[in-house]
């Protein structure tokens, strides 16, 4: 599937998405704050950035502005649960091009399908480069495995 990236300072929360993203196939990249996540953007290149909007350091703002400054075609999740900051900074990164604001606690499954739709818009850029490597076999497993349907998710809610 894809490689995620989640940039949340809270270990629960990013347990919990860590482990539905697994369930899905995705290879999860996990970072405890903005400075780490952006290190790990560029090490790792993930398809697909989860990041939360209040943290200590480098914050969800600055994380978004410079992970889009480095690739404008990465998605990006911006997330959330602060009753006061959280909201304003949800517009803020609405503003800087993330893709998805998500206001916690959500739902797991609301996430899971998130990042599959994000997944399978990319799927005929990965099937072009690999036709251009000449690999007919991989391929065929890239259209398996992004045509494989989205089950409906976790149905519990987290909150932070």
């Amino acid at each position: 599937m894809a490689k995620v990236l989640i940039i949340e300072d809270d270990d629960t929360t990013r347990t919990a998405l860590r482990l539905a993203l697994h369930k899905d196939g995705h290879e999860v990249i996990e970072a405890h704050d903005g400075g780490e996540g952006i290190v790990k953007f560029t090490k790792q290149r993930p398809a697909v950035v989860i990041t939360d909007m209040i943290m200590p350091g480098i914050n969800g703002i600055e994380v978004v502005s410079e992970i889009k400054r480095r690739d404008p075609s990465v998605r990006i999740i911006a997330i959330s649960g602060d009753p006061q900051m959280g909201l304003e900074s949800l517009e803020r990164a609405k503003k800087l091009k993330a893709d998805v604001a998500m206001v916690k606690p959500f739902k797991v499954g609301q996430l899971r399908n998130t990042v599959q739709r994000f997944v399978s818009a990319c799927a005929p850029r990965a099937i072009e480069q690999t036709l251009a490597s000449g690999s007919l076999e991989s391929a065929e497993a890239i259209v398996s495995a992004q045509s494989q349907p989205v089950g409906p998710g976790l149905s519990c809610q987290f909150s932070v």
